[in-house]
């Protein structure tokens, strides 16, 4: 896809467009291969001689192209015993790669499904996980984490300061 993307952009045929594959760091979800790549292909095209684009953190998160809002719109049920008895979603606009809006919506949504359930955020997802690797990741994470089980939200104590 790359090849053709590069060809369309420069009005060639594809079969003059020459892509050599560098290994890179890894990312969670997108980490702008292909914006470095039409980089590159523009200042070679400029110097007449082959180079290599490498972006850093803070160019990717900096000059990366960033996708519209996403209207997320979750609904639930919980059931007496504080089970998720229904689940619905819609999504709109934009697919994003890892869809990281979709699942910190699904991660907010269920803190508050187990605030409504009056359980603790990690307890609640255990009891709604069935992926043995699933469960000991999160049992780790909140190892890791130092969680500190109790009732979200945590309750105001004496000296909190409440902002505006």
């Amino acid at each position: 896809m790359l090849r053709k993307q590069l060809g369309q952009m420069f009005s060639m045929p594809l079969d003059d467009v020459r892509c050599i594959f560098m290994e890179g760091a890894g990312c969670y979800g997108r980490n702008g291969h292909e914006d470095a790549a039409a980089d590159a292909a523009l200042l070679a095209k400029a110097v007449g001689k082959p180079v290599r684009v490498q972006w850093s953190r803070a160019d990717e998160h900096g000059w990366d192209p960033k996708g519209p809002p996403t209207p997320i719109d979750l609904r639930a049920g919980i059931d007496s015993s504080g089970n998720v008895a229904a689940w619905m979603g819609e999504f709109f606009w934009i697919r994003s790669p890892g869809r990281m809006q979709n699942t910190f919506a699904n991660e907010c949504f269920i803190d508050e499904l187990a605030a409504v359930a009056k359980t603790d955020p990690v307890e609640f997802r255990l009891k709604h996980l069935e992926d043995a690797r699933g469960i000991e990741l999160l049992k780790r994470a909140a190892a890791l984490a130092k969680w500190d089980t109790r009732v979200s939200p945590k309750p105001r104590q004496s000296g909190d300061v409440a902002l505006p």
